[in-house]
């Protein structure tokens, strides 16, 4: 069973692209590296930065994006272009980080880049996995998801929507 990614925390980076995960994401990401083996650091990330229409970085642990990987070849032939496009979009555009001893992981220019990130950084739970964004993209994207459904007299809970 997997611990959830809880939670939303700012936090700086440096010039050079490092860093530190929140402590709780720390500790999920060993403990889930822990189920895939000793044949992989248990420091590994996998992040998925995807194509243009992904303003931030996904993040898993190696269980996860495993089971994504094996999800992807059970459901689609090799050559197909669902296989294609989700290979292009979970594999090619996809990078492994290392956690430090100092609980930091060091993003490439490349991938800063592509998600617009600066000297702060804004890390969101999300259940199975975090996302790391641009303080003022994710802020702009909450006030999206609220929006959604704030005429909804009915959703008072949104518990509700679980119903």
């Amino acid at each position: 069973m997997l611990t959830i990614f809880r939670g939303e925390s700012t936090h700086k980076m440096d010039q050079k692209g490092r860093v530190s995960i929140p402590a709780d994401y720390r500790r999920i990401i060993i403990e889930e590296n822990a189920k895939v083996g000793k044949e992989l650091d248990q420091n590994t990330l996998v992040i998925v930065f995807g194509d243009n229409r992904q303003n931030h970085l996904e993040c898993y642990p190696l269980t996860l994006s495993r089971e994504i990987h094996e999800n992807i070849k059970s459901k689609f032939p090799r050559g197909t272009p669902k296989r294609e496009f989700l290979d292009n979009f979970f594999e090619t555009k996809s990078i492994a980080v290392q956690i430090d001893p100092n609980g930091r992981m060091l993003l490439p220019q490349h991938v800063r880049t592509k998600a617009e990130l600066g000297s702060n950084v804004c890390f969101a739970g999300k259940g199975e996995s975090f996302q790391i964004w641009n303080p003022e993209k994710y802020s702009q994207r909450q006030k999206e998801l609220e929006a959604m459904f704030r005429d909804d007299e009915v959703i008072s809970n949104p518990l509700v929507l679980l119903e």
